[in-house]
């Protein structure tokens, strides 16, 4: 994932986050419900955001080992 996409990605759960919490805090609610509210939307988002950080880690170690190997193949094809 570039530096771009990833910055685009922060801003998108950043605003989705405050979406939510203002959402809620304006909602007519008793306080320790609107807690809980904002407390698994903050848990959701989270969980959302650490599963594409590990998506994007899971295909920078994909494309590492690809590049690796095609090296590793060039290497060879030039020594024999």
């Amino acid at each position: 994932m570039s530096k771009d996409a990833g910055k685009t990605v922060l801003a998108l759960f950043a605003g989705i986050a405050a979406g939510v919490a203002l959402g809620v805090l304006l909602a007519p609610e008793k306080g320790e419900e609107t807690r809980h509210k904002i407390s698994d939307a903050t848990n959701k988002i989270t969980n959302d955001l650490r599963e594409k950080v590990l998506e994007g880690i899971n295909k920078i170690r994909a494309k590492k080992d690809q590049y690796a190997q095609s090296t590793s193949d060039l290497a060879d094809e030039i020594l024999s």
